[in-house]
């Protein structure tokens, strides 16, 4: 009989316990969340201060990267303004003499194979140019890697 009181005590004291850890966590919890909410408030109020005082003024790192407005000068001497000087000087011409190029390499590896159709026809002879198909292949990896690394 004294145990079972000694376990009734124990059971009484257990569930005190469980219900005082229980209102502390919840207390813990709410005291949390009213700090990250009003840190939350503190940083909003900061963002609209700098917005509404005109320091912020919609110029993040991600929006100088992409903006492409006359208004905005680029400094030469940054790297952006280095990259968008040789896009804009040297990788456009570039491009486009490579797609003129291209053109041609493929009109003649054309003329080729009508050459080699006409000979298995029976039409004409070709007597094979030294090469020409092996140095026609290597333009047009060539040609595709530049056309890659544009894409890029």
């Amino acid at each position: 009989h004294h145990q079972r009181e000694i376990q009734t005590q124990l059971e009484r004291h257990f569930a005190k316990v469980a219900a005082q850890v229980e209102g502390g966590r919840k207390s813990v919890l709410s005291t949390r969340v009213s700090t990250l909410s009003s840190e939350a408030g503190r940083v909003h109020a900061k963002q609209d201060d700098l917005v509404n005082k005109g320091k912020h003024q919609g110029t993040t790192s991600m929006h100088k990267l992409v903006i492409d407005d006359a208004s905005h000068k680029i400094n030469p001497t940054s790297m952006r303004g280095k990259v968008t000087l040789f896009l804009n000087n040297f990788m456009s011409p570039f491009v486009n003499l490579c797609v003129m190029a291209n053109t041609v390499t493929m009109f003649v590896h054309l003329q080729l194979l009508g050459l080699i159709a006409n000979t298995s026809l029976g039409i004409g002879s070709y007597s094979g140019w030294s090469n020409v198909e092996m140095i026609l292949q290597v333009l047009e990896y060539l040609f595709s890697a530049i056309y890659l690394l544009e894409l890029v």
